[in-house]
C-alpha cells in the first residue's frame, strides 16, 4: 500500500501535462501512486497518459467520458489505496521536495490535514527556496478557515488522511466544487497543520473552466454550494461559522456578476437566487458587506427590506 495517492483529473491539458507528471517523477519522496483520470480529453492528453503509465507502474490510468472534474476526483478517491490523499490539477505542478515535506509534517503533527499556506504562481517559482520550513497545529479548523481567508479553498494544496475523506465526495456537475468540499471537511476534522512553505505551483497561462467568462451555470454552482454548506451545518453548533463562509461566497458571487453586469440575464438570475436564499433564511442581506450592497444597487437590484426571511427586492433599470 503506498503512503500517498496522488489524484490527477486530466482534460485537454496536453501542452502542460508532461511538466505536471515529470514533477512527480522528480520528487524526493517516492512512496506514492498516481491515479490519472482522463476525463474525455480530445487534444492528445490520453496519448501522453498512456506513455507514462506504460513506462512507470506508479501511474494508474482511468478513462471516462467527459463528466467534469468532480466526477473524476470522486473516481480517483474510490481507487485510492494510500494512507494519505493529494489532489493535483494537470496544468499545475509540485516543487521537488513537496511530498516529502507534506509527509514529514503529517508524521510530526499527526494532523488530519496538512496545508501549504501559500500557492505559488509559476512565474514566481524561483523564489520558492527563500522560504524556511516551519509548521503549526490548529485544533479548530473551521474557525481558522473563517479567520484566515488565505487558507485557500482549493483542494489541491493539502495532504489528507485518507480516513477523513474516503467517505466524502465532491458535488458533481458544478464549478467551484472545492469550496463546499473544503468548508464541510474543515467542519468535521479535529485539526490541521499549516506549513510555512508554498508547496504547490499553479499555472496562470492556462484558462481553466473556473477562470473562463462568468455564466449562469457558474451562478448556479455557487448557489448549489451555498445550500449544500448551509444544510450540512444547519443543525450543528458550527452554523454561525458556516454562515461566515456563506456570506463571503455571496460577496464573491456578487462581485463576479458585477464585473459582467452588461449581461442582464446574469443580473436577473442573481436577483432571483439571492431573493430565494433570503426567503429560506440562508442569508441575510444586512450581513453582506457594504461593497456588495453597493454593487447590488449599481446593478439595479434595490433592496427594500432587510428583514431576514422576508426579503423585498426590486430589479430596476434593466431592459
Amino acid at each position: 500500500m503506498p503512503k500517498i495517492s496522488v489524484i490527477i483529473p486530466v482534460y485537454n491539458t496536453a501542452t502542460l501535462l508532461e511538466r505536471c507528471l515529470d514533477s512527480l517523477l522528480q520528487q524526493t519522496f517516492s512512496d506514492y501512486e498516481v491515479i490519472l483520470i482522463n476525463d474525455g480529453s480530445t487534444d492528445g492528453s490520453l496519448h501522453i497518459l498512456e506513455e507514462y503509465t506504460t513506462k512507470n507502474n506508479k501511474f494508474k490510468l482511468i478513462n471516462q467520458a467527459n463528466a467534469g472534474q468532480s466526477v473524476a476526483r470522486n473516481r480517483g478517491l474510490e481507487k485510492a489505496r494510500g494512507e494519505y490523499v493529494f489532489f493535483l490539477d494537470s496544468d499545475d505542478y509540485l516543487p521537488r521536495e513537496a511530498l516529502e515535506i507534506f509527509i514529514k509534517t503529517a508524521n510530526l503533527s499527526q494532523a488530519d490535514v496538512v496545508v501549504s499556506d501559500e500557492i505559488l504562481p509559476a512565474e514566481k517559482e524561483n523564489i520558492y527556496h527563500v522560504y524556511k520550513f516551519a509548521w503549526k497545529l490548529y485544533d479548530f479548523p473551521l474557525s481558522e478557515l473563517v479567520k484566515h481567508p488565505k487558507i485557500a479553498s482549493s483542494a489541491c494544496n493539502k495532504l489528507y488522511k485518507a480516513s477523513v475523506i474516503k467517505e466524502k465526495s465532491f458535488i458533481e456537475g458544478i464549478y467551484f466544487e472545492d469550496w463546499p468540499f473544503i468548508t464541510t471537511l474543515f467542519g468535521t476534522i479535529k485539526n490541521y497543520a499549516s506549513i510555512s512553505i508554498p508547496l504547490y505551483i499553479y499555472d496562470t497561462s492556462h484558462i481553466s473552466t473556473t477562470r473562463s467568462p462568468f455564466n449562469l451555470h457558474k451562478i448556479k454552482s455557487y448557489i448549489i454550494g451555498v445550500r449544500y454548506v448551509y444544510n450540512f451545518f444547519k443543525h450543528t453548533d458550527l452554523l454561525e461559522l458556516a454562515n461566515c463562509r456563506i456570506l463571503r461566497a455571496i460577496n464573491m458571487l456578487v462581485n463576479k456578476v458585477y464585473k459582467s453586469k452588461s449581461d442582464k440575464d446574469l443580473v436577473r438570475y442573481l436577483h432571483s437566487e439571492i431573493f430565494k436564499l433570503c426567503a429560506e433564511n440562508i442569508i441575510e442581506i444586512s450581513a453582506l458587506n457594504l461593497k456588495t450592497k453597493y454593487r447590488l444597487w449599481k446593478m439595479g437590484i434595490v433592496i427594500l427590506s432587510l428583514k431576514k426571511g422576508c426579503p423585498e427586492m426590486l430589479l430596476k433599470g434593466i431592459k
